[in-house]
């Protein structure tokens, strides 16, 4: 998958002039947490390079023999290798949570933007949902009315939100019923370990996915926006 975020296109004209600043707030937002990535990847693969080295030039590890260098590196090394593995998990469990922050907000925002613009029937407070990610679209598309041919992308974004959820909730432990749902996605692999089914993400695959996911959903529903923007003032509304 190509990972570039390149949010929308540069010479889309928005009528709604508010909407080019929040889609330039948008690629910067996104762009930040791409190279967040990269950075916490790389400084990652450093650690543990560094530590795989220090194995490798420890003289007293490699002039045992076998039985004893497994009791050596068990007193030395297994710890060390426990908290990097820890700290991978981590790492990415934070970003999943840091781009769904992202996501939710900028839904949030836009929809408060569009509140504080126009009269409409209700208003987001006025609506009940189990999510407030899905309340937010039934205002953009049941009360501020914008046309989506499909939602694909809001729905996948929404799936995604049940790893993140087990995340914060049970770090990362899921149970039978999430299981299923969970499943399927891609990039996370479900780890057993004492009768327990844990979520590891499968390097930054999960992550960024997601961040392409939200590039493109938000291009498309600033477009639209815009779109219903110009139609109600038509409309004198």
């Amino acid at each position: 998958m190509n990972y570039s975020l390149d949010l929308s296109e540069n010479d889309f004209e928005f009528s709604w002039i508010n909407l080019k600043s929040k889609e330039m707030e948008y690629q910067i937002g996104l762009k930040t947490l791409r190279n967040l990535i990269i950075s916490q990847d790389l400084s990652l693969a450093k650690i543990k390079e560094n530590f795989e080295q220090s194995i490798i030039r420890d003289k007293t590890l490699n002039s045992l023999d076998p039985n004893n260098k497994a009791n050596f590196y068990e007193d030395f090394y297994n710890e060390q290798e426990q908290i990097l593995d820890e700290i991978d998990i981590i790492q990415r469990y934070s970003m999943c949570v840091s781009c769904f922050s992202f996501f939710e907000s900028r839904l949030k925002e836009l929809c408060e933007l569009i509140e504080s613009n126009f009269k409409l029937d209700l208003k987001i407070e006025d609506l009940y949902s189990k999510s407030d990610i899905l309340r937010y679209w039934i205002f953009l598309v049941k009360v501020f009315k914008i046309s989506v041919t499909e939602n694909l992308l809001f729905n996948s974004i929404t799936d995604k939100k049940d790893v993140r959820n087990i995340i914060i909730h049970q770090n990362g432990i899921s149970n039978s019923k999430q299981l299923k749902k969970i499943k399927s996605i891609n990039g996370i692999h479900l780890s057993a370990l004492n009768g327990q089914t844990r979520i590891v993400m499968i390097g930054s695959q999960f992550n960024n996915d997601l961040l392409c996911e939200i590039e493109k959903f938000f291009s498309v529903l600033l477009k639209a926006i815009d779109e219903r923007y110009k139609e109600m003032s038509v409309e004198g509304k």
